[in-house]
């Protein structure tokens, strides 16, 4: 039968209710290590020519593209995308002193639900947060459209929007998305689809006599999107959260004794 020496009262290895708590709390922290607290960058479009090998106003492509992002501070554990339905192209001088940007057409005079340009953010099991504001610069290209309006969607369902106009020079613009149930806790799996549509917000009768011809046709220019959230964190894989633990487990076995 072994016994403990006679400094030793009770098992070493037996771990207090104090000790527990503190490898919860390890625990806890240890799945925070993975991301930020806060305000964050999510997403970042630039929509750079060089990232298409496309040279500048030359050209023009359909729909089906996969836009690459520049920026995904989370993409171990949220997806994102951006695509078109529409035709696209690329342009030099973009916003905020960047070289290029994409020119967006075939928007209708007509508010037209089935035109638009697409992002989506996907937050998997391994990760939790929530979407706070959807940033980005839109121009007029050709005259024809001067409104817009962006959506979201929740798991596809329509949650909100809002619209605003734009004219000829960049406009920066800001959606904010607090408090609208964008958000995910770790081991659900959510997607959230936000889509832009352009259009003509004049009635005037001058804009109606153009109608006709920019009917189809109307074209803008988006650059530098960016998606926020607050307090996006991913879940770090469980071999290192056990190996942190493991490492920590000799020092708190060392106080016991």
């Amino acid at each position: 039968m072994h016994g403990y020496p006679p400094f030793m009262s009770s098992n070493p290895y037996t771990l207090t209710p104090a000790m527990k708590k503190a490898l919860m709390l390890l625990g806890a922290l240890g799945a925070f290590t993975a991301g930020g607290f806060g305000q964050s960058l999510v997403a970042h479009w630039d929509l750079d020519a060089n990232d298409y090998w496309l040279p500048p106003n030359v050209h023009k492509y359909g729909p089906g593209t996969i836009f690459e992002y520049d920026e995904n501070h989370f993409e171990e554990c949220v997806d994102v995308e951006m695509t078109t339905n529409t035709c696209w192209s690329t342009r030099a001088w973009g916003s905020e002193h960047t070289p290029d940007y994409h020119c967006f057409g075939r928007f209708s005079s007509d508010f037209n639900a089935h035109k638009y340009v697409s992002w989506k953010v996907t937050f998997t099991g391994d990760a939790m947060g929530e979407l706070t504001s959807f940033n980005f610069d839109i121009r007029n290209y050709d005259g024809s459209v001067n409104a817009f309006q962006l959506a979201w969607y929740s798991d596809g369902q329509l949650v909100g929007s809002e619209n605003g106009t734009f004219g000829d020079s960049w406009k920066d613009v800001t959606v904010d998305l607090g408090g609208q149930g964008l958000d995910s806790n770790f081991g659900e799996e959510d997607e959230y689809e936000f889509r832009l549509v352009a259009y003509e917000s004049s009635t005037s009768s001058k804009k109606k006599k153009k109608k006709s011809k920019s009917l189809n046709y109307g074209r803008i220019g988006l650059d530098n999107i960016r998606i926020h959230g607050d307090g996006v964190k991913c879940i770090p894989e469980p071999g290192t959260a056990m190996l942190g633990l493991l490492g920590l487990l000799p020092f708190i076995l060392r106080r016991r004794r």
